[in-house]
């Protein structure tokens, strides 16, 4: 079998690390075992379940095997001395548990270094997880941590899909080869020499190939530069607490939000997609979070968001496609400076538009293009000066990445995967990061931080939950009024367009502008659902808790191309066993106050 190799995009994970931030990417499901079943809640039956997968993928038992002087770009290698115990732990959570205790656990297993001698990969069973308020007696997690040269988000959810089954009776999301990849042996390094040398004459050739495609997108952004430029593509990024240097000791909590609301949200504004809502949701957050702590730039923040651009066909041409890094970014304006929720919304949207066209600039996609090309020595020794010379600070303030993931429930040993969130790299400058992976109708909002930089994780999930239920009420507000119109144009119109006046009234969603919903009433929120703070601790005054949300199936979102099958409406019973309730730790800040439902 030949040696699989690094591709530009994954070595650069392995040349941002410092020793303050490594570059993984860690899942965390919970699963809650099916009446009856409890085997998956134990070490050894863990080991064995992933032992019986570990031909899916040949990130499993691969190795790195380094160029010398990093002239080339790393080589994947077959471990021959694989050991599936160095790889996989477990730890049980007492009877006094609580979310915050979970957290720490998560928080301290992400920071933890890897072996890189190994397979770039550990996972821990956390028993116990029953014992938290709730979740459901029985229930047990899962965290997988894999190093992000190995896989980016949305491969990273097709890895954690087979490990896991589209049934309670263990039929494999994928199927599982008989035979365990063909071993690939280290290369000679004579030949390691001569790959490298073909790279390093070849590469000049594809950079300048690359530099004249763009040339449609850098001529407008240089004629912007020259004019001055605008607001919306300004080029300057707001200094705030998020772009201080990061210790190594990360932080981690999250909330989740039914996915048939974001559906509604995008409704106010025509055209625009569930990513664009993610975005206007993590605006406002922002916007909340620091107005509270009297730390509002006047300037917008900026966001860094990842793209997929795999093809959407749910087909690989090879095992390596499983796994690796497929992905472009960029760079957007957040407009957080401007307090109208809809109007933020709107040029959210725009300006994504914009970007995803290559009409906005040089983005970070153009760039990433370009790092393709480059030698690996080169490559490396750019990246690592980039990352010392702090100049990661002036590019954005935060990274929100949107990972969709199967709208359907996925088992693990018979017990039914309930909550579904992630953890992602710092970098100094870059203490932030917002992944939303969406799973079986609900999209989870995880937060990775350090305690430095945000030391009141649990008030800024409270600020996100405030900036969902300003949207969803909005959205709510214009639909109900758009109802009535609906109705009145079908009694007015004349007898012989009944078929015009059926297709009216069916249009329960119609695109509304941002000024005809700024024009509509105060929005009203939803009550939220009264929790226990921790005794000596009090929550700051504007935190609001959002009550659990209903899950249902998001026909919009990529699901896991194997699982084709329809989404079951789970239980209600189901919905309220998300720790929302435990979500907003108790931080040192003023009393909350709990809104009624008008």
């Amino acid at each position: 079998m030949p040696n699989h190799q690094l591709s530009a995009q994954d070595a650069q994970f392995l040349f941002l690390e410092t020793d303050n931030n490594l570059g993984y990417v860690t899942g965390i499901q919970v699963f809650e075992p099916t009446r009856g079943k409890a085997k998956a809640n134990s070490l050894e039956t863990f080991l064995e379940h992933v032992q019986s997968r570990l031909n899916v993928s040949p990130i499993f038992t691969q190795r790195l095997q380094k160029v010398p002087f990093e002239l080339d770009f790393p080589y994947w290698v077959t471990d021959e001395y694989f050991d599936l115990k160095s790889h996989v732990s477990s730890i049980s959570l007492p009877k006094s548990a609580t979310w915050s205790d979970f957290r720490e656990i998560v928080g301290r297993f992400h920071s933890r270094p890897l072996n890189m001698q190994r397979p770039l990969w550990e996972m821990l069973l956390i028993e116990g997880v029953g014992h938290i308020e709730g979740f459901a007696a029985g229930s047990f997690a899962v965290a997988s941590k894999f190093h992000h040269c190995a896989i980016d988000g949305t491969s990273g959810v097709r890895v954690m899909a087979a490990l896991t089954d589209i049934d309670a009776k263990g039929t494999p999301v994928f199927p599982v080869p008989e035979k365990p990849p063909a071993p690939i042996k280290p290369l000679s390094w004579k030949q390691m020499m001569s790959n490298a040398a073909r790279s390093n004459i070849s590469s000049p050739v594809k950079l300048a190939s690359s530099l004249l495609s763009a040339y449609p997108m850098v001529v407008p952004a240089l004629r912007r530069a020259i004019a001055g430029g605008d607001e919306e593509h300004s080029s300057e990024v707001a200094e705030t607490r998020f772009n201080a240097n990061t210790s190594p000791h990360k932080v981690f909590d999250g909330t989740a939000f039914d996915l048939a609301d974001f559906k509604k949200i995008r409704t106010l504004i025509e055209g625009s997609t569930i990513n664009d809502v993610v975005l206007a949701i993590c605006s406002g957050g922002l916007r909340n979070y620091l107005k509270h702590h009297k730390e509002l730039p006047k300037e917008s923040l900026a966001a860094c968001a990842p793209i997929n651009v795999r093809a959407k066909t749910g087909k690989q041409k090879n095992a390596n496609e499983v796994s690796g890094n497929n992905i472009t970014a960029m760079n957007i304006s957040l407009f957080t400076q401007e307090s109208d929720p809809v109007i933020r919304l709107a040029r959210i949207h725009r300006l994504a538009s914009e970007s995803k066209a290559g009409k906005a600039g040089l983005s970070a996609r153009l760039m990433t293009d370009i790092s393709k090309h480059i030698p690996g020595f080169t490559l490396s020794m750019a990246t690592r000066m980039l990352v010392r010379s702090g100049n990661v600070s002036k590019m954005v303030n935060t990274f929100i990445s949107n990972v969709p993931g199967p709208q359907m429930p996925v088992y693990l040993n018979g017990a039914k995967c309930t909550h579904n969130y992630g953890m992602a790299p710092l970098a100094d400058g870059m203490g932030l990061f917002i992944a939303t992976p969406s799973y079986n109708g609900k999209m989870y909002f995880s937060i990775t931080s350090t305690k430095e930089i945000l030391p009141d994780i649990g008030f800024f999930i409270t600020c996100l939950q405030e900036a969902f239920n300003e949207l969803l009420s909005f959205a709510e507000k214009a639909a109900s009024q758009e109802k009535p119109k609906a109705k009145a144009a079908a009694k007015k119109a004349p007898a012989a367009k009944k078929t015009v006046a059926k297709k009216t009234t069916r249009r329960t969603a119609t695109k509304t502008t941002a000024k005809a919903v700024k024009d509509s009433a105060a929005p009203t929120k939803k009550k939220a659902p009264a929790r226990k703070p921790t005794a000596g601790k009090k929550k700051p005054e504007t935190a609001k808790e959002e009550a659990p949300l209903k899950p249902k199936a998001d026909t919009e979102q990529t699901a896991v191309e194997t699982a084709a099958a329809q989404t079951p409406e789970p239980a209600q019973a189901e919905a309220n066993s998300r720790p929302e309730t435990n979500a907003v730790t108790n931080e040192a800040a003023a009393p909350a106050e709990e809104k009624a439902t008008p």
